[in-house]
């Protein structure tokens, strides 16, 4: 399971405001528990009185949140502003970004068994999906420095 921070948002909103958004964090709650995965969202009424002021804390550091992983968690078509767009945010995107990048040390270990079924697969060209398909389960990835160094081991 991926690991949990906790995060603090604390913003000014009216009663009818605060209302609302606790029904959307309710349904939220709701939809995980189901397990469905759906897009939520909460209108933002700019030239009304919606103008929170948002501050996010965390409890310990996280990533910075750069430009790119900003345009990566809104996963509209376009993310200039426009009248009437809905901007939609994931996290999977950022998942991916954080994954693949250099924020999470990774390593690949592979096994004597792997690199066999990968010298076959280059040895027999006629049929090299079924021995890569093998060499490929014999893999493992490292995140950490306690995997990586019972990877060493192995």
């Amino acid at each position: 399971m991926t690991k949990r921070v906790k995060m603090t948002v604390e913003m000014g909103v009216t009663i009818p405001q605060g209302i609302a958004l606790q029904a959307m964090f309710k349904h939220w709650n709701r939809l995980a528990s189901w397990g469905s995965s759906r897009m939520v969202a909460f209108y933002v009424d700019g030239d009304g009185d919606f103008k929170p002021k948002c501050s996010v804390t965390f409890a310990e550091e996280m990533p910075e949140l750069t430009e790119e992983l900003e345009k990566a968690a809104c996963v509209c078509e376009d993310a200039s502003p426009d009248a009437g767009r809905q901007y939609q945010f994931d996290f999977d995107p950022i998942a991916w970004k954080l994954r693949d990048g250099e924020t999470v040390p990774a390593k690949v270990v592979v096994s004597e068994a792997a690199m066999d079924q990968i010298e076959k697969a280059i040895e027999s060209p006629a049929q090299p999906n079924e021995a890569l398909r093998r060499a490929m389960s014999k893999f493992r990835v490292v995140c950490d420095e306690q995997d990586n160094e019972q990877g060493e081991e192995q």
